[in-house]
């Protein structure tokens, strides 16, 4: 009975984060489906292609904030949809900006699990499944810009090795 209900459990959370999954990318393909609009046209002509960073800073924007309380697989999927529908010349940019917060965000995860986990014998084992989680994402996240910097050296195919993720706590 007890190995019933874990599985229900575990079911039931894979649901939630595959439902939670469905509806941040159904709002993505909503709002890719909006003009750029002339201020943004505007900023490429007089910019061109990779050199107005604007939106790839903008992208800073989508990172999660509490990496312990929050899991950064949804967030950075969101970024790597906005990067595939960028131009060559954009995903330079985008790279260049992001790699600096990827390196932060890793730092921070390490540190959080280091001080709250490894160092607490009353460690919550959510946070510590959660700090696993978000330091998986982020590895897979600056594997996938990588490609794109040299896809010569892809392994295994860019946005897809994002995907078998586990979204369950």
């Amino acid at each position: 009975m007890a190995e019933g209900f874990l599985e229900k459990i575990q079911r039931q959370k894979d649901e939630e984060a595959m439902a939670r999954l469905n509806k941040s990318l159904a709002r993505d393909e909503i709002l890719s489906s909006f003009d750029r609009g002339p201020i943004a046209e505007a900023a490429m002509m007089v910019g061109g292609g990779g050199k107005f960073t604007g939106p790839a800073k903008g992208l800073l924007k989508l990172f999660p904030g509490k990496l312990d309380k929050v899991e950064a697989f949804p967030e950075l999927q969101k970024i790597v949809n906005v990067i595939k529908g960028m131009g060559k010349g954009e995903q330079a940019a985008a790279i260049k900006v992001l790699k600096p917060k990827i390196a932060q965000d890793k730092s921070k995860l390490e540190s959080i699990y280091n001080n709250d986990i490894m160092n607490n014998p009353n460690a919550s084992n959510r946070v510590a499944s959660i700090l696993n989680k978000n330091q998986e994402a982020y590895s897979k996240f600056d594997d996938f810009l990588n490609t794109l910097v040299t896809p010569k050296k892809m392994m295994g195919g860019g946005v897809a090795s994002l995907m078998p993720l586990k979204h369950g706590l």
